[in-house]
């Protein structure tokens, strides 16, 4: 469930850690990107993420 208002940074975050829950993972443009996203999911919600560099994609999946 998303508490988050639609259109927001939050929100956009939140719907990247739903979707790394439900299929396994999900991609990312950056590191930079990944990291924020790691960051606010453990701070915010509590879920621990990890990320994967694999060629030129970037991978965020759960711990």
């Amino acid at each position: 469930m998303n508490q988050y208002t639609q259109g927001t940074p939050e929100y956009k975050k939140k719907q990247k850690i739903m979707e790394a829950q439900i299929k396994g993972y999900t991609d990312v443009q950056t590191v930079q990107e990944a990291k924020q996203l790691i960051r606010f999911a453990y701070t915010r919600e509590g879920i621990p993420l990890r990320y994967t560099k694999m060629g030129a994609f970037i991978k965020v999946f759960p711990a």
